[in-house]
């Protein structure tokens, strides 16, 4: 091998060019050492790697004139510099490896979260066009350099409402005129990391007046929401992924087509998987206003005897009522060599057209329209023998034809019918009911009265019976809601034996159980569902004690304390909410938990014999506009506790817009949960180092009586879910996405790297939770309200009511003679690995899969889940069990 170098060209070039073409193989680390010569460093890398290099011509000397040799001495045990480069490659090695390791989970973590969403991403090209490009993909295909022109020109006439975000640190006339000269740079196509670029998604959120949201992969700011300054922002949201690793990278959002049930389902891109939606998401809107019943709104066109009717006018193959397959229609062969009026100049592709015509008539009337306008009728000539009439079958004469590129061409009667694939009855009956060549019958079909109708005084009676039993209001916890409940333990076939005993006894006929439980679901909102969190212990002790008549003075001041501070909550919410609706900076929610769900679920029998995956759902209600998030995950990647709940929260708010400076939540007051040292380490480390945030308020309201706009989430979901089954905990993300039509949840999915040890930080930092700087006792059962502000890093503030009375305050961390702990570092993970299970829940979980009960394509979810002997199965914890520790 020969190479030829020039004079300024370092030696260590011939020795990567050595390298490159023969590597050396994997040697054995030796102790001896050597010392380098400052002549031969070629010679020392060549010998060093074990490289056998015969000849090198070199057509030019070294920089001081020493000429090279032609060959080079054998030179042993020298290998420092060998070793070095080894150090070298496979440290360059390792940090390609994690670097391809973050890549890939950042990947993975945001392709979750626009899957969980319903959307899924373009990709565009990492040339420093990837904003422009996949924003003007929401533009009505916007040129990208046209739009990159349009907001630099935008940035450079608003700069007022930009310069104050610009990084840097000189003065105004410095950070002015590096801010143009940065969007000035930002002009040029392909250029992109600059200071200003990172003000882009502002500038095409007021340029546009549309939102902007996010999906990023950083796992605790998973999607932000940039709002436009001067617009409500009311359009359909621009949606882009941003993939966080080392540059930013940009990306084109979607929303995966949804199937519809009953017609034809759009196609969804191969690499995502075919979802069902739930039963009640069908092509149909429910009006604004309409009759509250408990029947599901019926789907037509989904209904077994319209898709046979369906089918059948678009002369495709169908199952009729008994059973029996019909053949499609087709144009059939006809032999016409010797018609009379010559057919055959008709030729089969406009025969196959005029047949496509006639069965794209998806209409009854339709399509005997198109037989009386192609079919004429004339009266017979009468001919006369010996003065009488000759007798004839049929007093009129048919004319046969088709329309040819605008033209009447007469054809016989077998190419017509033929061609339709039709017999004689269907054109007699056709022109019997015809007028002026127009088609003036219609389909007598499922028109007539069935025999077996209930009459009309039955159907009062049966009416009156289910007016006759009493009836609860049902309370906000649904706050929209206007249905009213049943004694828990009635159900309708016990109304109806009721019903049926007492016309028996009167001597009346009374209708039939169908027909009782469909007038019991059509003309009234009832349900038997007694809902658990309406049970309060002090409500429903004074209501006993009350109608024994044993209330004593002291009962009745504690029962009316317990109202007035039930009031106090509810119009304290109110009076947030309607302050969140005026004031942008004021961000006020509502958190609640769940009842946890099972997963797999549906309507087979053996899955009530069966341990299920336990899936939780912690959700997030925004009072000024109504939208609504879901953070789930399954027993597998966390449980269900404190530091879970802070997690999630800490999520939210670090995901606000930077518009938002005050937080408010509202929950109830269940101490493993929301009210305890880690949901307050949680807080204190969010006012710290979330920059927009000033302030945190945590209220919770009274036990018993803590009814929530969350819980309206909940009962969408439940409904959603009925009838629609669910193998995998991926599959409630559906359930949750489509429970709403109007602003769908946001659903996030947690992973076990997501969940932040609290307790841990708690441990930590947090040294004092028990008395205040007063030196009062703090009684956390009885706290109301919580309080964190930004620059009182240490310190919560505390009342015990929602009145106007002073705050109390209490430092966290002590005293502040005592070392105070750094609250901005890193918080540590909670789990390391995904959790495992029990065995007798895996075994009964894959006897599921053994019996094809869950499909196939979810066997190896199954199948990969982790096993531990000291895993414990445990009850779900229902809505029952949530007042027991929702109480002081």
């Amino acid at each position: 091998m020969e190479i030829d170098c020039d004079d300024d060209e370092p030696l260590i070039t011939i020795a990567n060019a050595f390298v490159r073409e023969k590597k050396p193989p994997e040697q054995e680390r030796l102790n001896e050492t050597w010392e380098e010569t400052d002549d031969e460093p070629l010679i020392s890398i060549i010998r060093s790697a074990k490289i056998q290099a015969p000849r090198i011509d070199i057509s030019s000397s070294s920089e001081d004139g020493v000429e090279l040799p032609s060959t080079f001495p054998p030179r042993r045990n020298k290998r420092k510099r060998n070793n070095q480069l080894d150090r070298t490659t496979a440290s360059s090695t390792a940090a390609a490896r994690t670097q391809e390791r973050v890549y890939k989970e950042h990947e993975s973590k945001l392709n979750n979260i626009l899957a969980a969403n319903g959307f899924y991403k373009v990709n565009v090209p990492s040339d420093g066009n990837c904003f422009f490009d996949s924003a003007s993909r929401h533009l009505d295909g916007m040129d990208p350099l046209a739009l990159r022109a349009y907001l630099c020109d935008h940035m450079e006439s608003s700069f007022a409402a930009y310069l104050d975000f610009l990084s840097c640190e000189e003065d105004d006339n410095e950070r002015y005129l590096s801010y143009f000269y940065n969007v000035g740079q930002l002009r040029n196509p392909g250029t992109w990391c600059n200071d200003a670029a990172d003000l882009l998604p502002m500038a095409l959120a007021d340029w546009s007046g549309r939102q902007v949201k996010i999906f990023t992969s950083d796992p605790y700011k998973p999607v932000l929401v940039v709002v436009p300054g001067d617009s409500d922002g009311d359009l359909a949201p621009i949606t882009l992924s941003l993939l966080q690793v080392e540059a930013a990278h940009y990306e084109p959002v979607v929303e995966i087509p949804r199937p519809v049930i009953g017609g034809r389902v759009t196609p969804v891109p191969r690499e995502l998987p075919q979802v069902e939606s739930p039963r009640q998401q069908g092509p149909f809107y429910t009006p604004p206003t309409k009759q509250l019943y408990r029947e599901r709104t019926a789907v037509p066109t989904g209904w077994k005897k319209n898709c046979r009717k369906r089918l059948r006018l678009e002369g495709k193959e169908y199952t009729s009522e008994s059973g029996n397959i019909k053949r499609a229609k087709s144009v059939q062969h006809v032999n016409c060599q010797n018609c009379r009026f010559g057919c055959n100049k008709i030729t089969s592709e406009e025969r196959q057209n005029i047949f496509q015509a006639f069965y794209a008539l998806t209409s009854y009337e339709r399509q005997k329209d198109f037989i009386c306008s192609n079919v004429q009728e004339q009266s017979t000539r009468t001919l006369c023998d010996e003065g009488e009439p000759v007798p004839k079958k049929r007093q009129v004469c048919r004319s046969f034809s088709f329309s040819v590129d605008g033209h009447k061409e007469r054809v016989c009667k077998k190419m017509f019918l033929a061609t339709l694939d039709i017999g004689d009855a269907y054109v007699d009956h056709a022109l019997r009911h015809s007028q002026h060549g127009s088609f003036t019958g219609r389909e007598r079909r499922g028109r007539h009265q069935p025999h077996n109708k209930s009459q009309e005084n039955e159907v009062e009676r049966a009416k009156k019976h289910i007016e006759s039993f009493p009836v609860v209001e049902s309370h906000y916890t649904r706050k929209d809601s206007k249905r009213k409940y049943l004694a828990a333990n009635l159900n309708i076939t016990k109304m109806y034996q009721l019903h049926k005993t007492e016309s028996q006894k009167e001597g009346v006929d009374c209708v039939s159980t169908r027909a009782y439980r469909s007038i019991f679901n059509k003309n009234y909102n009832l349900s038997f569902h007694v809902p658990k969190k309406d049970q309060c212990a002090k409500c429903n002790l004074y209501s006993t004690k009350a109608k024994s008549g044993t209330i004593t003075e002291e009962e009745q001041e504690l029962f009316n304390e317990h109202m007035q501070k039930k009031e106090e909550a509810k119009k304290e919410k109110e009076r947030d909410k309607e302050r969140a609706k005026k004031d942008p900076s004021l961000h006020v929610i509502t958190v609640d938990m769940q009842a946890v769900l099972q997963t797999p679920c549906g309507a087979v029998s053996q899955l009530y014999y069966k341990r299920k995956l336990s899936v939780f759902n912690f959700t997030t209600y925004s009072l000024a506009d109504g939208k609504a998030t879901c953070y789930t995950w399954d027993e597998t990647e966390a449980k269900r506790g404190a530091c879970e709940i802070a997690t999630c929260l800490l999520m939210y708010i670090a995901s606000l817009p930077s518009h938002v400076k005050d937080v408010i939540l509202y929950s109830d007051c269940c101490g493993g949960q929301n009210r305890n040292q880690y949901l307050a380490t949680c807080f204190m480390h969010a006012v710290n180092t979330i920059p927009n945030i000033n302030s945190i308020t945590h209220k919770y309201l009274e036990p018993g009586h803590t009814q929530l706009e969350c819980d309206s989430m909940h009962s969408a979901i439940t409904c959603a879910k009925k009838n629609t089954p669910i193998f995998t905990p991926s599959g409630w993300n559906i359930v949750f996405r489509q429970a709403r039509r109007q602003k769908p949840y946001m659903v996030m999915p947690l992973k076990h790297k997501d969940v932040l040890d609290f307790k841990q930080v708690a441990h930590s930092r947090v040294r004092n939770t028990k008395t205040d700087i007063q030196g009062h006792k703090v009684k956390w059962l009885n706290i109301r309200t919580l309080q964190f502000r930004k620059g009182m890093d240490d310190l919560m503030f505390f009342k015990y009511s929602h009145t106007h009375e002073d705050y109390r305050t209490l430092r966290l961390v002590g005293s502040a003679k005592r070392r105070r702990p750094d609250l901005t570092k890193p918080l540590p993970r909670l789990y390391s690995n995904t959790l495992p299970i029990s065995g007798a829940k895996k075994r009964d979980l894959l006897s599921l899969c053994a019996s094809e009960i869950i499909p196939s394509e979810h066997h190896a979810f199954y199948e990969a889940l982790a096993v531990s002997t000291s895993a414990k199965d445990k009850l779900a914890e229902p809505d029952a069990n949530e007042p027991d520790q929702d109480t002081d």
